[in-house]
């Protein structure tokens, strides 16, 4: 037996529009109608007063997500330099594509994406792993911030990081082993030597 579970994201509005009848599945249950304002659109779709989840275009989600791109994407970013969308149309004719805006900037979904105009990056893919003598206390490998970056020392110099992992056997041994993913507060440089 083959079960197959698909998971559909909806892009809803933010107050409950009623509940679920008897009778029906889920009755008593709330729901909610589909977000459908906000924005205008200039091209790209057959009935464009029914569209819904623009909010989750593809486009929309490359700019929501910049940061991690480029982040993941490190060095290669600056040689790839674009990202290419081969988006199809959703109209009969071939060469109309989905434009549409939020009051902001307009959306191209077809247009090509300058990696540099994407946000900044938040780590550098690097993994950095070592076994350290046990701090007296984690506060004090932190480096004052709400996002578990850890400062650490190699070789007189400093380095940074976020908890990937990190082990602790106080009973069998007085050291730790951690993995840690390099922050962008990382002088680059300093590796590479």
């Amino acid at each position: 037996m083959i079960v197959i579970m698909m998971c559909f994201w909806l892009h809803i509005e933010p107050t409950v529009a009623g509940t679920v009848p008897a009778g029906l599945p889920g009755a008593g249950q709330d729901f909610y109608y589909l977000e459908r304002g906000g924005y205008t659109i200039t091209s790209g779709l057959i009935s464009p007063t029914t569209a819904f989840n623009l909010y989750m275009s593809v486009k929309k989600c490359l700019f929501r997500h910049g940061n991690y791109i480029n982040s993941v994407l490190y060095p290669q970013y600056d040689l790839l330099a674009a990202l290419t969308f081969q988006a199809s149309s959703k109209t009969q004719n071939n060469e109309d594509f989905l434009i549409w805006d939020t009051g902001g900037p307009t959306i191209y979904e077809k247009q090509t994406e300058d990696l540099q105009d994407l946000d900044s990056m938040i780590f550098y893919p690097i993994i950095f792993e070592f076994d350290s003598i046990i701090p007296a206390s984690i506060l004090s490998i932190l480096d004052t911030n709400p996002y578990g970056k850890v400062k650490f020392t190699y070789n007189e110099l400093d380095y940074y990081g976020f908890i990937i992992s990190m082990s602790d056997k106080p009973i069998l041994s007085n050291t730790q082993s951690y993995k840690l993913l390099c922050s962008i507060s990382t002088n680059l440089n300093n590796i590479i030597t």
